[in-house]
């Protein structure tokens, strides 16, 4: 009994630590926009590959397929009204038969990854940003409605 709970407190308190809402500044906000073509969408929502060594599997491996599946299993359920959705790739080198600088884009800077989830490491993560500078993210395995939680709090801020 003793061990159900503790295991169930790990994985509530695991899963909570891994979703985290901030702000940054305008000089970053901008950088954004030029980097990524984020234009007139009041959001934009990265799915963020990190670095290959820091995950389990190879997310590098089919990555037509995986972006696929993203698609259809999480974001084709998804208002992207006024959201510009992208996918970075720490690994530019890796992904650069996807990277076409206008829906999958490199880690310019390794901003992503030094700046924003400089603290962690896993194999994805999901980042939403709005026009204010706040932004909210998950590490690690998302569903649908993560990412619609994600969107709706941003949307109120």
């Amino acid at each position: 009994m003793k061990k159900t709970i503790f295991l169930l407190f790990i994985i509530f308190f695991s899963n909570s630590i891994h979703s985290q809402s901030k702000i940054i500044s305008s000089e970053k906000i901008f950088f954004l926009k030029e980097k990524y073509k984020w234009e007139n969408d009041d959001i934009l929502l990265i799915n963020f590959f990190f670095p290959q060594e820091n995950c389990f599997y190879n997310q590098y491996e089919n990555l037509h397929k995986s972006l696929d599946w993203f698609e259809n299993n999480i974001y084709s359920k998804i208002d992207l009204n006024q959201i510009k959705k992208i996918n970075v790739f720490t690994d530019k080198f890796i992904a650069k038969n996807m990277i076409d600088n206008s829906t999958s884009f490199e880690d310019f800077n390794d901003f992503f990854k030094n700046d924003l989830l400089k603290d962690f490491q896993n194999c994805h993560a999901i980042i939403a940003i709005n026009k204010k500078g706040y932004f909210e993210f998950k590490v690690g395995e998302y569903s649908e409605k993560d990412v619609k939680t994600i969107i709706t709090k941003l949307k109120k801020l």
